[in-house]
């Protein structure tokens, strides 16, 4: 179930779980004081949730998960983005006549506009983008990967997520990135490769030319040494690379790395 209000606009899934989970709390009804959503939920049901005292799991993609940790835990309410929520003292799976039944229960007890019960939750930039490899959990294990990960979320902070899972039906990583616009949303997910993944460093520029490096969308220098990351990004620069990421643990080798113009640096 997916709902409009009065002004048109769209009250997901997302929306939907925080106003009914709100109304449950309310009425001392919200068994364990918890929602459960998936990890595709957005960025900012989390934060308004927070803000109320409402704790939440989350799932796998897919309503099959969402039911499981509610019968596993005894939690009520749980759901997706796209609208599958389900009441699980009601039913066992996504009920849309249920669901709308539940919105209109709340809009009449409130008497408030469902724009107002679902103003809240501010909906964060999403960005997917999806990343093609040969092997799913190799690309994910990978130290480079995961050191790109962690950089992206020290970025940014409690200004939203990133999130890298593997597809269930494709040779395929999706890279999803919540962020306050969509323009830093796509800035940073697009620091990740966008193709197969080659490590090494300036030590094996041999290796890493015969891998593809002169055809690679984008570079990461992710090692734990700032020296070492500055020279291989200075060669993956010189070498065409388009798109070149350099992570600098000391903030006096921000100048030098500038003055090299070697690309983005977080």
């Amino acid at each position: 179930c997916l709902a409009v209000d009065e002004n048109g606009e769209l009250v997901d899934g997302d929306k939907i779980m925080y106003i009914y989970g709100r109304y449950m709390k309310e009425r001392d009804r919200l068994k364990n004081n918890t929602v459960v959503t998936t990890v595709m939920s957005n960025f900012g049901l989390y934060k308004a949730l927070d803000e109320i005292g409402i704790g939440y799991e989350k799932t796998k993609v897919g309503d099959k998960y969402v039911y499981e940790n509610m019968v596993q835990n005894g939690h009520r309410i749980g759901g997706e983005q796209s609208g599958h929520i389900i009441f699980s003292k009601y039913a066992r799976t996504g009920d849309g006549i249920l669901t709308a039944l539940k919105i209109m229960e709340v809009i009449m007890a409130r008497k408030e506009r469902l724009s107002k019960l679902a103003a809240p939750v501010t909906i964060y930039p999403q960005v997917l983008i999806n990343v093609r490899v040969k092997d799913k959990r190799e690309a994910q294990d990978d130290p480079a990967v995961q050191a790109a990960v962690q950089a992206v979320a020290e970025d940014l902070g409690d200004t939203g997520r990133i999130l890298v899972r593997e597809s269930g039906t494709e040779p395929v990583v999706r890279v999803m990135v919540e962020a306050e616009s969509e323009e830093r949303c796509r800035e940073l997910a697009e620091l990740l490769p966008s193709a197969d993944i080659l490590q090494g460093d300036f030590s094996a520029r041999n290796e890493l030319e015969d891998g593809g490096l002169l055809i690679s969308d984008a570079f990461l220098a992710m090692s734990g040494l700032d020296e070492m990351n500055i020279i291989t990004a200075l060669y993956a620069t010189s070498r065409g690379v388009p798109q070149v990421i350099t992570k600098l643990g000391h903030a006096g080798n921000y100048t030098l790395a500038g003055d090299l113009s070697i690309g983005s640096m977080i």
